[in-house]
């Protein structure tokens, strides 16, 4: 999901009434919850901030710049300079036609008489006016905006039930559904709390810190406090200051182990919506682990460990890791043998597997694919390994490939997915394609077939694959599985792609683009 600060909206901040300035309050909307899948966190931010600014101006409430935050445990909305009253609401009604409403004298008729009765103004106040069916009188009325601590009070709940997250619970007796169920919410107008329920939970002034290192209510006076009341408590609001605490932090740590850390973006974003009050510590293992391929390294430290790789100055990788704490410095050197305890024991799983995935060559495994079944319309991957030699054959004939180019891309769509069938792809997904090249490369194959069968599932995000081979069979793999999805009727819903339809799809036309194939 999205994934920096809050951008700053600033329309409305100020109104003018009576011939000087008045300056609005500052709102604080807080839902508090049960510890957010960082996904879940990142998009409620977003979506909240996204919403506030039309559901305050539907409301008619002027306000100024808007910022949202969100931590493991909250999500927050801030808007400065929030009037006091709504805006009025003007709105005009159309009666009769101005030739029935009025005499030839120019005075109201009976017909405008009743229509200015019934809008609660007197006839002299209509308004005659010409529209496409001809001449008509329109009453032009105006109701006076109420308090905005009272608007608020449906606003806030309204803005928090449109969230939506990929997955969601439901808990108590409400029937409410949200990432993580609601514990607490704090709703700030100024000093005045916005009396409000969402989720079967009573608004007030009441946020909470750390969970372990300040796990007591605390009681906010004004919305202007908000931020330093809970870094007080050991919260960082927010997530760029996380970010930029992680970064610097792990950079310290990964100098006691002689190096400098693998700040891998995906592992960072997700890393900012994991802690409230980051502390880095570094851990080390056995030299001896450095003899497995460094993705097979940096893939067990990073996805199964969250911790981040530390390699030296020549990027070669060290027998040491960074991880990140959400809490202080106290008993650190536990948390640190934990880590290395747990890390140890990943790293010869994996080591084991990559042994025993190397007795035998890539090429063979593929009769292993006729029991990996893909769907059940659509077969099984051997058959789907059939039909990439097929389509490669149509393309290379369509490009024009060389002779040579031709025979990696046919070895390269034979190899392709033989290593689904490995034991180091089944403990370790993610690996997918790059376990494959590996041993491709290990087992003497080309290069550019090697690379090939490492960049099929590319692009992932803004990289694409980098050599031409790498492409074709992308290519190659994304429109099989498209043509097949849509085939066999696994239709695209919504938000939903369970299949990778929309995400083929959107790969097919980077590549097409990227490569310039006609």
């Amino acid at each position: 999901m999205p994934r920096r600060r809050a951008r700053r909206q600033a329309p409305l901040a100020e109104r003018a009434r009576g011939g000087h300035r008045e300056r609005g309050s500052r709102l604080v909307f807080e839902l508090g919850t049960e510890e957010l899948p960082p996904v879940a966190a990142w998009e409620g931010v977003r979506q909240i901030r996204e919403a506030a600014a039309a559901s305050l101006r539907a409301a008619r409430i002027l306000y100024g710049a808007i910022t949202a935050y969100s931590t493991p445990r909250r999500i927050v909305l801030i808007v400065e300079d929030v009037a006091q009253t709504q805006e009025d609401l003007v709105r005009e009604v159309r009666g009769p036609a101005a030739r029935i409403a009025f005499a030839e004298d120019g005075s109201p008729t009976k017909a405008a008489e009743g229509f200015a009765r019934a809008q609660g103004v007197p006839a002299s106040a209509l308004e005659r006016r010409t529209t496409a069916q001809g001449e008509y009188v329109f009453a032009r009325l105006r109701s006076r905006g109420g308090p905005v601590l009272t608007a608020l009070t449906d606003v806030l709940p309204s803005l928090a039930s449109g969230l939506s997250f990929p997955k969601t619970m439901r808990w108590g007796p409400g029937g409410v559904r949200f990432a993580r169920p609601v514990r607490w919410v704090l709703a700030l107008l100024g000093g005045k709390v916005v009396p409000l329920t969402f989720a079967g939970v009573r608004s007030g002034r009441v946020t909470y810190g750390h969970r372990i290192l300040s796990p007591d209510p605390i009681t906010v006076a004004g919305a202007r406090g908000f931020e330093t009341a809970l870094k007080q408590h050991r919260v960082l609001l927010d997530p760029s200051a996380r970010r930029h605490r992680i970064t610097l932090a792990a950079a310290g740590a990964a100098r006691g182990v002689r190096g400098r850390p693998i700040l891998d973006p995906d592992l960072l974003e997700e890393t900012v919506q994991l802690v409230e009050w980051p502390e880095a510590l570094a851990g080390t293992f056995a030299p001896e682990f450095l003899v497995l391929p460094r993705e097979v390294l940096i893939t067990v430290m990073q996805h199964h460990q969250k911790c981040f790789a530390v390699e030296d100055a020549g990027g070669r990788l060290l027998p040491g890791f960074v991880a990140i704490r959400n809490g202080g410095a106290r008993g650190l050197r536990a948390v640190r043998e934990g880590n290395e305890w747990v890390l140890r024991a990943r790293l010869a799983d994996a080591r084991f597997f990559f042994d025993e995935d190397r007795k035998r060559p890539l090429e063979a495994r593929i009769p292993a694919l006729a029991d990996l079944v893909v769907h059940e319309k659509l077969g099984t991957m051997a058959e789907k390994r059939q039909r990439l030699i097929r389509l490669a054959e149509h393309l290379l004939r369509a490009l024009g490939l060389d002779q040579e180019q031709a025979a990696h891309l046919r070895r390269a769509a034979d190899l392709c997915k033989a290593d689904l069938v490995t034991q180091m792809v089944r403990e370790f997904p993610e690996l997918q394609g790059i376990a494959g090249g590996i041993y491709a490369r290990l087992d003497g194959e080309p290069a550019p077939v090697a690379e090939a069968i490492r960049e099929q599932y590319l692009p992932r995000g803004p990289v694409p694959p980098r050599t031409p081979v790498g492409a074709y069979l992308a290519l190659l793999d994304k429109l099989d599985s498209l043509l097949g999805a849509l085939a066999a009727g696994l239709a695209v819903s919504g938000s939903e792609d369970p299949y990778g339809v929309r995400r083929a799809a959107q790969g097919i036309v980077s590549l097409v683009l990227d490569r310039k194939i006609r």
